[in-house]
């Protein structure tokens, strides 16, 4: 199993820029801590998993939706709270505690062991927003 990171941006007016580069960095540090569970594999087999930041402006709360399944890839939107993190003091700290939030959330709900990945999280996150 393979673990991909991608994002869906609704037309949003005077959005902040999409913040790529923490996904790719976030995949990097994570996907290789992530190894399926027995419940994973049981549901999905051996397919893909796509975790996908999801941002619209009406989103209010994290959200979690999916999956949307076929034999080579499993989809899940985690879907961002905007105002929240248009609101934040660090719109970047934000979406990646969020984002991050909302993949522990999806990886616990289907047993996954989940210790690596928190720390591999938290050094990333140490690493991207630690004050210089």
């Amino acid at each position: 199993m393979k673990l991909f990171i991608s994002a869906v941006n609704y037309s949003i007016p005077f959005a902040p820029k999409d913040p790529d580069d923490l996904r790719y960095a976030l995949a990097e540090a994570i996907g290789p801590t992530i190894r399926p569970s027995k419940k994973y594999e049981e549901k999905f087999g051996n397919a893909n998993l796509d975790m996908i930041a999801v941002l619209e402006r009406k989103t209010k709360e994290l959200e979690i939706k999916g999956p949307t399944v076929d034999s080579e890839l499993v989809d899940f939107g985690i879907w961002l709270p905007y105002k929240k993190m248009k609101n934040s003091s660090n719109y970047r700290l934000s979406y990646f505690n969020y984002f991050c939030e909302g993949i522990l959330t999806l990886l616990r709900k289907y047993d996954f062991d989940t210790l690596e990945t928190e720390k591999a999280i938290d050094e990333l996150r140490k690493k991207l927003f630690q004050a210089k």
